[in-house]
């Protein structure tokens, strides 16, 4: 049996299809310290994203791994990183995080950062590389003892020149909020 569509029914069933495929992925992850360390205290993950250990002496260092291989119009990470009272938590990602063409809905990346008491809390994932066509809303809010310490290196990057690749229309819309004890001390959009 076979059916022609017509344009708008195609443009739906096929908008239909890529929904059905899209990923949600949410990681959780808390570290506190502990006997003069800091420990996992507690990890979540699902979707197709993954958190690995490396050995590390001065703090926990935790590596963010994308088995999908980047995102797609529609998908979706929420992240919630913690580094308890006095934990040091480093958190990277394998590789650059390459976010591809959306024809509807963009990717979204919400991150929520916190850092208890003389915590310590590097977030330093590598770049987001935008292809052409990409859509991409991205979303960091931290919260942050008033004696923690917090960094943030967040790259973006448009294409890769170095391959001939050329920017193209798209959209990046990045939203960040950052509270040391729960006063607001950097907005940016």
């Amino acid at each position: 049996m076979s059916a022609v569509l017509l344009p708008s029914e195609r443009s739906t069933a096929a908008t239909a299809a890529l929904d059905a495929n899209r990923a949600n992925a949410r990681l959780r992850l808390a570290a506190r310290h502990e006997d003069g360390a800091t420990r996992l205290a507690r990890l979540h993950e699902s979707g197709g994203y993954r958190i690995k250990f490396p050995d590390s002496a001065d703090a926990l260092e935790a590596v963010i791994v994308n088995t999908g291989g980047g995102l797609c119009g529609g998908d979706a990470v929420n992240l919630e990183i913690e580094a308890g009272e006095g934990a040091h938590l480093a958190v990277t990602t394998q590789s650059a995080e390459k976010v591809y063409r959306a024809a509807g809905a963009g990717a979204r990346i919400d991150a929520v950062l916190a850092a208890g008491a003389g915590a310590r809390l590097h977030w330093m994932p590598q770049e987001a590389i935008l292809f052409s066509g990409a859509r991409l809303s991205r979303t960091i809010s931290a919260d942050i003892a008033a004696d923690a310490e917090l960094v943030i290196a967040e790259a973006t990057v448009f294409g890769r020149l170095h391959m001939g690749e050329r920017p193209g229309d798209g959209h990046l819309r990045d939203r960040w909020r950052l509270h040391r004890a729960g006063r607001l001390i950097h907005a940016e959009e």
